[in-house]
């Protein structure tokens, strides 16, 4: 199989709720930071941070909007919010040296935490935001499945390992 060197994303599409599509927009995504406990005491020489298995920190994600429009009010109700940035990536075929796409798909729900409606000034963007307290992620790229996590429902799967089956099977589920 050829080798490829990923280059950028083309460019992408925000749906919302289904498939409404909403405005031009960017996406800060969410770091994945892992709750930690450390350990110290006798026998260590010195301290050690460690993740908890499956148990992420709160997560938060921000969508840039270029103007003030109605994609704006829709994500500001209060509601739980689905949103996913379906787009496209360039490759390269090292071997041959053609330009390829790669589709990719981010999908992230939660709740609308805070909405700035930006600045106005002749001939700029406005600069809005939406930042989204993120509680499940999903990211495939050409259809391998990279992040599928769901705080309420206990998943955790990165890269294809599934950090919460073995807690789930401790409980008895």
């Amino acid at each position: 199989m050829a080798k490829q060197l990923r280059d950028k994303v083309i460019t992408f599409t925000v749906y919302a709720n289904g498939d409404e599509e909403y405005g031009i927009a960017e996406l800060s995504l969410p770091d994945l930071e892992f709750i930690t406990s450390t350990i110290k005491g006798g026998g260590l020489a010195g301290e050690l941070e460690v993740p908890t298995l499956g148990q992420l920190k709160a997560m938060k994600a921000t969508i840039t909007w270029q103007i003030v429009e109605k994609s704006l009010s829709k994500m500001a109700r209060q509601r739980y919010q689905q949103v996913e940035f379906r787009g496209a990536q360039q490759t390269e075929n090292t071997e041959t040296g053609d330009l390829e796409v790669a589709a990719v798909s981010i999908q992230l729900g939660g709740w609308v935490t805070k909405t700035a409606l930006g600045k106005l000034a002749n001939t700029e963007t406005t600069g809005s935001t939406t930042e989204l307290s993120v509680n499940s992620l999903k990211a495939v790229v050409d259809g391998y499945e990279m992040y599928n996590i769901d705080v309420m429902n206990g998943v955790c799967i990165i890269d294809g390992v599934d950090y919460w089956a073995d807690i789930r099977k401790a409980l008895g589920k």
